[in-house]
C-alpha cells in the first residue's frame, strides 16, 4: 500500500486501507487475506487505464502496458 500511495495518493479508499494496514501491523495482526474488490480499487497494477495513475506517471493517454511497465520499474527501485 505504501507503493500504491506514490502512484494514487489521491485515491482515498487507499489512504483508508493504509491506515487499516498500519493498524494491523502495530497489533502483529495479518493482512491478508483481502479481497477483489479492494484490489480493484487499490491496486495500480490492476487500474493501468485509470487517468489519475496515468497523470501521475506522466503517461496520459498510454497503453495500459506502458503504464504497468512503468509502475514495474517504480516498484523494482522503491
Amino acid at each position: 500500500a505504501q507503493f500504491a500511495l506514490t502512484v494514487d495518493p489521491h485515491n482515498n479508499l487507499l489512504k483508508a486501507y493504509y491506515k487499516s494496514i498500519q493498524k494491523l501491523r502495530a497489533n502483529n495482526q495479518a493482512t491478508l487475506p483481502t479481497t477483489l474488490k479492494r484490489e480493484l480499487a487499490c491496486n495500480p497494477f490492476l487500474r493501468c487505464a485509470d487517468a489519475n495513475i496515468q497523470a501521475q506517471l506522466q503517461l496520459t493517454n498510454s497503453s495500459e502496458l506502458n503504464v504497468f511497465t512503468q509502475l514495474r520499474s517504480l516498484r523494482n527501485q522503491f
